[in-house]
């Protein structure tokens, strides 16, 4: 699943990734890699740079709002649910004038569409995990680290507007997509670390 099948299956045609750049440092950069090669398939004048200076942004929201309004955006992907708050003091609203989707939804965020990362069954498979090197008796880091990857579930609710006008877009293929952005990223930065 592409950045254009997910506009073209949600509705909107220019999608903007919102991050802090302290996490796109930490995961490498992945996350805005995955979204600029995403954004290959969009034409040229829906191509938005992603916005890294959530930091600055929490100390001085203009920052966010001047880009948002240059960017013209119809859809903001992002971590942080302040960013919905910001586009709201700008007199729009979620999501007729602007999607909003979760790269991690979380349980306090059920007016959010997203990616339900399943962080217990994550926290499931790291204790299944060590149970198994204990048994093994591996204590040393391993030659050849494995890790597990839980798959993630694109999860609809009022921020995005085909799920108001029941446009069909809950499809584990836009999951997969975002997944590619979210999960894998962190967890393979996490596994090269060891």
């Amino acid at each position: 699943m592409t950045l254009q099948d997910i506009a073209d299956k949600l509705g909107y045609k220019r999608p903007a990734l919102v991050l802090d750049d302290s996490i796109h440092l930490l995961v490498e950069r992945r996350f805005s890699t995955g979204f600029k090669t995403g954004q290959l398939e969009l034409e040229d004048q829906n191509r938005i740079p992603p916005f890294l200076k959530y930091k600055q942004a929490m100390a001085d929201p203009r920052i966010f709002k001047s880009w948002i309004l240059n960017s013209k955006s119809d859809v903001v992907l992002t971590l942080y649910n302040s960013v919905s708050s910001w586009v709201q003091e700008l007199g729009w609203q979620v999501p007729d004038d602007i999607g909003f989707a979760q790269l991690e939804r979380r349980p306090e965020s059920q007016q959010f569409s997203g990616m339900d990362q399943h962080n217990d069954i994550d926290g499931l498979a790291a204790v299944d995990m060590v149970i198994s090197q204990i048994h093994n008796n591996e204590s040393e880091i391993p030659a050849f680290p494995r890790t597990t990857l839980i798959g993630a579930t694109w999860t609809e609710s009022k921020s995005i507007l085909s799920y108001l006008t029941q446009v069909p877009a809950a499809n584990p293929l836009i999951g997969h997509y975002l997944l590619i952005l979210s999960i894998e990223l962190l967890k393979q930065h996490y596994e090269k670390r060891r």
